[in-house]
């Protein structure tokens, strides 16, 4: 939901807050994304390779695509 609304701080700190509840290869992706929206391509890298350890998808293929870019798109 934050994330859908440009809140991104919020949305790093409720998929945080998630992880530790569930640590899950969704969150990871979410995490990283949001990671990537505030400028923060590095530590989104080391969330997408955790989601792609754990389970293959093409939507974790398509966040590791942006954060390897080397523009930053908002």
């Amino acid at each position: 939901v934050y994330a859908k609304k440009w809140e991104f701080e919020k949305a790093e700190e409720t998929y945080r807050k998630a992880l530790q509840l569930n640590y899950d290869s969704d969150i990871l992706n979410n995490l990283a994304y949001v990671l990537y929206k505030q400028g923060r391509k590095e530590e989104g890298l080391k969330y997408i390779k955790k989601a792609l350890n754990m389970r293959d998808k093409p939507e974790y293929r398509e966040t590791l695509k942006l954060l390897e870019s080397s523009g930053f798109v908002e």
